[in-house]
């Protein structure tokens, strides 16, 4: 047969340890992946509970940028003395991750669930090597980083290109775009029908901003115990679980993912109807797409 001089008898060693794909699947999946969900999820961009978390992020940043009368101060002046810098942007994102990781840690019990939370590994040791109060530095070098390279490598790296392509803001986070604005009017309405999403919010804005005045250095390395029990308590309720998230966030992310629409649609169709009827045996390969 013709395809006989592509097939061979198993060499082993042309194989390695990781990532064998000697027909190119992986690429040929790429490069269909993203043009049949248009972006909107990758393979290491498909948390809805991460998609969540960074929106919430971007939206607290977002309202600092558009508000005049919210600008750096004091200490946080001197190391950032404006806040359009990218650094000071980065910084933010980096600090908030932080919290929310270690609320997450500290809230594990019950349905709080930690598997997908980027960077609580990491986390997790110094959790106990600091008795529970690991200290938190504002800022977007080394030694505020929880994950090397966390800005790209964190929530907000793996989720940034996705987001981007929904339009939220531009790869400098410039939100302040013609196509990006019934984006953001779309997010707000959902934060606030959400009780508890619209009080984290809320409460992050809250906590930024008085931050961005604080007089003091020291005030830039909080310990974790300084950090409002409020705020910790929401980020563990709020993201507890994926499944939760979901619950509260599908509709929106939908709406503006389209994965439930033509080709992603199909795929979105046999996912919801193997997770309503789990019970029911393998559907045939003739049906998937029926």
């Amino acid at each position: 047969m013709y395809i006989d001089k592509f097939l061979t008898e198993y060499d082993e060693s042309l194989t390695g340890e990781m990532n064998i794909d000697p027909l190119g699947q992986l690429v040929i999946w790429s490069s269909w992946g993203q043009d049949l969900f248009h972006g909107r999820i990758t393979s290491i961009a498909n948390d809805v509970r991460q998609y969540t978390l960074n929106l919430l992020h971007h939206s607290v940043i977002r309202k600092i940028m558009l508000d005049d009368a919210v600008q750096t101060a004091g200490a946080m002046k001197i190391r950032y003395p404006k806040k359009q810098l990218k650094e000071f942007i980065a910084a933010s994102l980096i600090h908030l991750e932080n919290i929310y990781i270690y609320s997450m840690l500290g809230a594990e019990q019950g349905d709080v669930t930690l598997a997908g939370v980027q960077g609580i590994n990491k986390a997790r040791a110094k959790w106990h090597t600091s008795d529970k109060n690991p200290q938190l530095t504002f800022g977007h070098q080394k030694e505020s980083e929880l994950l090397t390279n966390q800005l790209a490598l964190g929530t907000n790296g793996r989720y940034k290109s996705p987001m981007i392509s929904m339009r939220f803001f531009t790869t400098t986070y410039d939100y302040d775009l013609p196509d990006s604005k019934p984006v953001w009017e779309a997010a707000e309405a959902f934060i606030r029908q959400v009780p508890e999403l619209h009080q984290l919010h809320a409460d992050v804005l809250t906590y930024l901003k008085s931050l961005m005045c604080e007089a003091s250095k020291d005030a830039l390395t909080p310990f974790f115990s300084k950090i409002p029990d409020s705020l910790k308590t929401l980020y563990a309720s709020v993201f507890r679980n994926p499944k939760h998230v979901g619950n509260y966030s599908q509709a929106f992310w939908l709406a503006r993912t389209g994965l439930n629409k033509n080709g992603a649609g199909a795929i979105y169709r046999v996912l919801e109807r193997e997770r309503k009827y789990p019970e029911q045996s393998l559907l045939p390969i003739s049906s998937v797409f029926s």
